[in-house]
């Protein structure tokens, strides 16, 4: 007569399968090493682990809640389960799940990006600043953590600082046009036209089909056309006035400030004349500005 199998044979009979690819016979293996013996952490843990990979997270999310109480204080097990909750569209779950894995082990820097980006998924984006510079700390060259904390001050409203980050990523990787994009969103924010242009100019340049920065283009060309046409007379019906210019000026004045900051100083230049070309239109305009 056969002798009975082990959990232990069958949780390495698991193992192996799972190594091989046969995701169906491992999870079956870690079940069977279960029924024998449901208290030790490994079946229930690689079960879950199977589960995820077949994409089967629902029944992840069980398994791993099973093998909690056998060891709480694992980060991966935590980690993985934030993994399958977002999976599952539970986010504030998937949240509390990797900020446990970080609580844990917060020398991971993976684990500090996903619990950085699990807040963003809710919305609490002071909160994943704060794991994402955790994992620059460990990371500082990482593109992917550079631009996801300029994500989030982005989201924030923290322009001048979401510009460090992406500009801190661009000297690694000048040919990442999500930089430019971002860069040119946040110069939007900021109705800076002229530099927001040549960022999505710059995106174009990298992948031409980038529908995003069309658009975002095409609404700034349309801008400056009309902008143009105003002041060219074409429409005649309006009276440009005094105030109009002052506001053109104050404007194009506080553009070129930037430019000069930002050492673009050929942009910088290109303002200063159409500041200059306002003033000759009517000269009383620039009597409050200081130049």
């Amino acid at each position: 007569m056969e002798a009975e199998k082990s959990p232990e044979l069958f949780y390495n009979d698991g193992i192996t399968h799972f190594e091989e690819g046969n995701l169906e016979a491992a999870a079956e293996c870690f079940s069977q090493a279960i029924e024998l013996d449901g208290s030790v952490f490994d079946y229930h843990y690689n079960l879950g682990v199977a589960y995820i990979n077949m994409e089967k997270y629902e029944e992840a999310i069980e398994a791993f809640a099973k093998a909690i109480p056998l060891k709480s204080n694992d980060a991966d097990l935590y980690s993985n389960l934030g993994l399958a909750y977002t999976n599952t569209g539970d986010l504030q779950k998937a949240a509390k799940a990797y900020k446990k894995a970080v609580f844990i082990n917060s020398g991971d820097d993976q684990n500090c990006n996903f619990a950085g980006i699990a807040c963003c998924a809710i919305k609490c984006y002071k909160e994943a600043i704060n794991y994402f510079k955790m994992a620059l700390k460990m990371e500082p060259r990482s593109e992917v953590y550079n631009y996801n904390i300029a994500q989030a001050y982005y989201e924030l409203g923290g322009y001048e600082q979401a510009e460090e980050y992406l500009i801190n990523l661009a000297k690694y990787n000048k040919q990442n046009e999500a930089v430019y994009l971002l860069m040119g969103k946040i110069q939007l924010k900021q109705r800076d036209f002229d530099l927001a242009q040549d960022s999505f100019e710059s995106v174009l340049k990298l992948n031409p089909e980038n529908e995003e920065a069309k658009a975002e283009l095409d609404k700034i060309l349309e801008r400056k056309a009309l902008r143009e046409k105003i002041r060219s007379g074409a429409q005649k019906e309006k009276q440009v006035t005094v105030e109009d210019i002052e506001n053109d000026i104050r404007t194009t004045l506080t553009s070129a400030i930037k430019q000069v900051e930002r050492k673009d100083y050929e942009a910088a230049s290109a303002s200063f004349e159409e500041i200059l070309a306002l003033i000759k239109k009517i000269p009383r305009a620039a009597s409050q500005f200081r130049m």
